[in-house]
């Protein structure tokens, strides 16, 4: 028997079975990708942590892309229910207060963020239909939380509120990179920077938002 409980490996033969097995798979490729990252997440790996055998798992996904890919879907649909229950109601906010509720979503869902700063790699190997899906979910909650700029600045036009998702964006990849360094990039960081330790996740997020809100000042 395995870690999941699964004494030997038996085909799908109905929808749900089939989902239970891909749900299985997840939950395999999720802890290997959070422990080793983009590059851990094979199909020996995820043959290892299951009672998958490797060409088993062709049965479900053609290579670890479309693996990560789904996981990614799962994270986002996650972070869409999360945005809408922390904005769904609006009330009037401070610049301060949107950030500070944006940053604690955010650093809610990190591994979120992980699966967004490696899209270039995972949509490489992915039919475009397939990951112009995700990107929509991912569309829908980034519109949910940056719609909600009208509660701190009511005025605001739909071109601004445009140009700060997408400012954003950039900077939420760029942040999580620069603040997430494996050990090898730090010693170089702080060889390069003496005496100085890469910045926190949230410190540098808060303050990256802070700045973007300049875009609005004149609206207030």
């Amino acid at each position: 028997m395995d870690a999941y409980g699964m004494e030997e490996f038996v085909r799908a033969r109905t929808e749900d079975q089939f989902n239970q097995r891909r749900d299985m798979i997840m939950k395999a490729c999720d802890e290997i990708y959070e422990r080793d990252g983009f590059l851990g997440v094979t199909f020996n790996n995820v043959s290892a942590k299951t009672s998958f055998t490797r060409p088993a798992l062709y049965n479900y996904y053609k290579n670890r892309e479309e693996m990560l890919l789904d996981l990614l879907k799962r994270e986002l649909l996650q972070w869409t229910e999360a945005v809408k229950e922390r904005f769904g109601t609006p009330v009037k906010m401070t610049k301060e207060e949107y950030c500070r509720n944006k940053v604690e979503l955010l650093s809610e869902h990190v591994k979120m963020c992980q699966l967004l700063s490696d899209l270039y790699l995972i949509e490489r190997e992915c039919t475009p239909e397939d990951v112009a899906a995700v990107k929509k979910i991912a569309y829908e909650g980034n519109d949910f939380v940056c719609s909600c700029i009208r509660y701190v600045f009511p005025e605001a036009t739909d071109e601004e509120i445009a140009s700060y998702q997408d400012a954003s964006i950039v900077q939420q990849f760029g942040t999580f990179r620069f603040t997430h360094m494996d050990q090898s990039h730090v010693d170089a960081y702080r060889h390069a920077r003496p005496g100085r330790s890469p910045p926190d996740f949230k410190w540098m997020l808060y303050n990256a938002e802070m700045c973007l809100m300049t875009m609005f000042e004149h609206r207030a």
